[in-house]
């Protein structure tokens, strides 16, 4: 079956059973179970997209779908093996977190907040990471990306009645939104000069330009460099994420780590390696990347060792662990025009872990949830003295049963 069948499949089971499940108006139980039958079809038809782009190669929409007059703009969809590898695992990462939440949205916290509230909007975020990869023309990969980015502020603001959640979701809006209005105008100046918002046309237009207008090139790369890494997390655009990740329900934490976080790194890879021609501008903006990386590496991974909650500790871990991701794909950028081995070594480098890190990054804010759900609390010194207590419980536990048993072997020799 033709990939793209089954990816436009997916993104309609995920739409319909975002609009069944606000429709509805079930018990939080039964809207949970409903959610999960859409999010297993949908991710599990990604997923088989996924597969079948790796097994038959790239797959393409044979015209352009739609076409906005005026403008140029085409819908073109297209699934090459870097969308098929996001698209693989965002659809895992998808299906874990609407399992996961079956229970953990039953918890008193939420138990005077509607379901309706969670469920279709998880889906809606699901569909809207997913078609990000297979946008080929950026207009509508900005449509795409909004609703994505809509999405997860509705599930960072979920507990409304919590004054901290409102704040942490308006910086979140607030900065992300002046982000993409950066990535928009770095589309535009391209735009200014080459009429066209595909990704083929986009990269003649800078080949043309590079040369006979640098600071207009340097200009729209820094914006696109600006409005990627502040999704990805990146010191100093980052800011936002220590605040909204712990602000939503850990299932929803562990979407964004698994998938909206990581779109960041997609973006950077997908304008500097595919749209940007290989050039003195790669070198430029590969190291800028690169230093970028190193950055947030350091901070991001000094500032996680002094949080005691455990949300906020994964939330600072989740910047440091992307700036090795740009570490590793500045760093293949760079070598790009000099050493293609070594561009190729770090850029595989840089995208195997953002598959590692979205395996275990996403499990353990789902195993942070776990602990919230059995200790109501996500700090980690009321943890650790709970877990102190335990181990106290059971090490007398033990002395108790050791005492018997050596009463009894008493009693044997008599």
């Amino acid at each position: 079956m033709n990939p793209l069948t089954l990816y436009g499949w997916a993104l309609g089971v995920l739409l319909a059973g975002a609009c069944v499940t606000f429709l509805a108006g079930l018990k939080t139980r039964r809207i949970g179970g409903l959610a999960l039958v859409f999010a297993t079809v949908g991710t599990a038809l990604a997923f088989a997209a996924s597969v079948l782009v790796f097994v038959h190669g790239t797959a393409q929409t044979a015209g352009s779908l739609f076409v906005v007059p005026g403008l140029g703009a085409t819908l073109v969809v297209r699934l090459d093996y870097l969308s098929a590898f996001f698209l693989g695992v965002i659809a895992l990462v998808s299906f874990l977190v609407t399992l996961y939440s079956q229970r953990y949205m039953l918890i008193p916290r939420f138990a005077d907040l509607s379901p309706l509230g969670y469920y279709p909007v998880l889906l809606f975020f699901f569909a809207g990471t997913m078609s990000v990869v297979g946008m080929t023309d950026m207009f509508f990969f900005f449509i795409a990306w909004e609703f994505m980015t809509l999405a997860s502020y509705a599930l960072v603001i979920y507990d409304r009645k919590r004054n901290e959640r409102l704040r942490a979701g308006f910086k979140y809006f607030l900065i992300t939104h002046i982000a993409t209005g950066l990535m928009l105008l770095g589309a535009i100046i391209i735009y200014v000069y080459g009429r066209t918002f595909s990704f083929e046309g986009m990269r003649a237009t800078l080949q043309a330009i590079m040369g006979v207008h640098p600071w207009a090139t340097h200009i729209a790369l820094a914006c696109f460099f600006i409005g990627f890494s502040t999704k990805a997390g990146i010191l100093p655009f980052g800011d936002w994420l220590p605040d909204a990740y712990p602000a939503a329900p850990s299932p929803a934490s562990a979407a964004f780590a698994g998938g909206m976080s990581k779109l960041g790194v997609y973006g950077i890879v997908r304008i500097f390696c595919e749209i940007l021609p290989v050039s003195e501008y790669t070198k430029i903006w590969g190291m800028v990347i690169a230093l970028f990386g190193t950055l947030s590496i350091f901070v991001g991974t000094m500032t996680a060792m002094m949080q005691d909650d455990s949300k906020r500790l994964l939330s600072f871990h989740v910047i440091g662990q992307v700036g090795y991701m740009f570490l590793g794909v500045g760093a293949g950028i760079y070598f790009m025009a000099t050493y293609p081995a070594i561009a190729l070594v770090a850029l595989s480098a840089g995208l195997f872990h953002v598959l590692n890190n979205i395996l275990y990054k996403s499990s353990l804010f789902l195993n942070a949830g776990s602990i919230f759900y059995k200790t109501g609390t996500r700090n980690l010194k009321n943890w650790r003295l709970g877990q102190a207590d335990a181990l106290d419980r059971s090490h007398g536990n033990h002395r108790v049963l050791q005492h018997r048993w050596c009463a009894a072997f008493q009693r044997f020799q008599q």
